[in-house]
């Protein structure tokens, strides 16, 4: 069985320690190489891990034209009020953390706002300069802190990052605080929506931002969606992209702390041919690097071995509440397997 992380593993490492992993077969697909320590020290052997880079569906076939979208620029996504330091401080150390871990968190944190670097390499060291071990806190207790670093750090780098939109039309859904909204004077707040309603809705919008400071070498589901959908992305460069886009040719680049990225966002909105050929070129990188069918493959290493002796061939099913296609296998008084 292989387990595909959607997140960094101290998000749900509490699901992952406490199994014999060899002995059950159990194999994980990590999002980044930076999740690896945490699964081995929760005792999932090398060999059964594998960094899976996120994909997507197939392009749609007929992606509505740029001009023709109704959404000029959407956000999928919530915010998180930000807890002042202060709080933050009193509300970790109530619940069993020392003082100074509660200060390497937010010093941590604010590395991660401000560099280039993961969470899981800012918390050591800023709990060094706390005199504290990493080495030497318990696993569980160790990944609780890499995670409040993780949660604060993107709270904070979306709302810059958002904010940066504070008088463009943006059509924002998900939960936001009442004070972030006071800071857009043209844009729309719906909302929570599912992942398909809002896929639907990328369907009818120019352009998707993009927020990735938690992916340095990987990118967010919902941005492979808005490209297989003939939508624009406007993103934070990362290894993974920028090894594959080119800013403003098919995609917007951010670098914090974001001085321009509006601007180009309303110069694309202002030429619709331009946005059109922006999103044209982008679609062949999807298609070639970006879809499922291309990225799964790197779960090959996992998967047992078939048995290519007993060939299958797949039929249409009779019962159309179930997937169209299945395979269908009899057996034989002799006890072989056929495909029929």
């Amino acid at each position: 069985m292989v387990t595909i992380l959607c997140d960094h593993a101290v998000h749900m490492l509490h699901r992952v320690v406490g199994y014999d992993h060899a002995a059950l077969g159990m194999s994980f697909a990590a999002l980044e190489a930076n999740s690896v320590p945490f699964l081995e020290r929760a005792g999932v052997p090398r060999s059964r891990i594998v960094c899976l880079p996120w994909g997507g569906p197939p392009p749609d076939p007929s992606p509505k034209p740029f001009a023709g979208r109704a959404y000029d620029i959407i956000f999928h996504g919530s915010l998180d009020s930000l807890i002042p330091e202060q709080e933050f401080l009193r509300a970790e150390t109530a619940v069993g953390l020392a003082e100074p871990e509660a200060r390497a968190i937010l010093r941590a944190a604010e590395r991660v706002v401000e560099g280039d670097i993961d969470p899981d390499r800012s918390l050591p060291e800023a709990c060094a300069e706390e005199s504290i071990d990493t080495s030497r806190l318990d696993l569980m207790r160790l990944a609780r802190m890499v995670k409040a670093t993780d949660i604060r750090s993107r709270a904070i780098r979306r709302e810059r990052f958002l904010s940066a939109f504070a008088d463009a039309p943006v059509h924002f859904f998900g939960n936001y605080p009442e004070a972030f909204k006071r800071k857009f004077s043209r844009a729309v707040f719906h909302e929570n929506k599912s992942f398909s309603e809002i896929s639907a809705i990328s369907r009818n919008a120019k352009i998707a931002l993009c927020d990735m400071v938690n992916f340095r070498r990987n990118a967010h589901l919902r941005l492979m969606y808005d490209q297989a959908h003939g939508c624009l992305s406007a993103t934070e460069h990362n290894d993974r992209l920028g090894g594959d886009f080119t800013d403003m040719e098919n995609i917007i680049f951010a670098s914090h702390p974001y001085p321009d990225i509006a601007d180009k966002v309303r110069a694309v909105l202002a030429d619709p041919a331009r946005g059109q050929a922006m999103v044209d070129a982008a679609r062949p990188i999807y298609k070639s690097r970006y879809t499922w069918r291309e990225t799964v493959k790197a779960l090959i290493p996992l998967l047992p071995p078939l048995d290519v002796k007993t060939p299958l061939r797949l039929t249409k099913s009779k019962n159309t509440r179930r997937s169209p296609i299945r395979a269908k296998l009899t057996k034989r008084k002799t006890g072989r397997l056929k495909s029929r």
